[in-house]
């Protein structure tokens, strides 16, 4: 039975055991510590890595960086051709969205489609 904790970890009075605080920008054991408690940022406020993301660079001296995950490689699946007033309009689907153009009007999901003109 633990009665006392080092100054990283906090005591849990249910399990009688000192536990890793989260949130604190330390990472032990956790999946991951950003050094906040905040959702959506890729490490979650229970400190797990969230859906899409990727965190690395945690240590006990350094907090983790979380970013979007990239797929190692971009589909671009073609999905039809149309000609509209002398123009030609090319409807494609990629399994990867950069992490700057999703703020576009509203979240994508896999069955969203936006028209990007580049």
């Amino acid at each position: 039975m633990c009665l006392q904790c080092r100054p990283e970890y906090t005591y849990n009075y249910n399990t009688y055991s000192c536990l890793e605080i989260c949130g604190d920008g330390k990472r032990f054991s956790l999946g991951c510590d950003d050094g906040n408690n905040n959702n959506d940022d890729g490490c979650s406020s229970d400190c797990k890595i969230e859906n899409q993301y990727t965190c690395f660079g945690g240590s006990p001296n350094s907090p983790d960086f979380c970013t979007k995950y990239i797929p190692p490689s971009i589909v671009i699946n073609i999905r039809g051709v149309t000609h509209l007033y002398g123009q030609i309009i090319i409807n494609v689907m990629t399994n990867y969205l950069p992490f700057n153009l999703t703020d576009i009007s509203k979240p994508c999901d896999s069955k969203c489609n936006r028209i990007l003109f580049l």
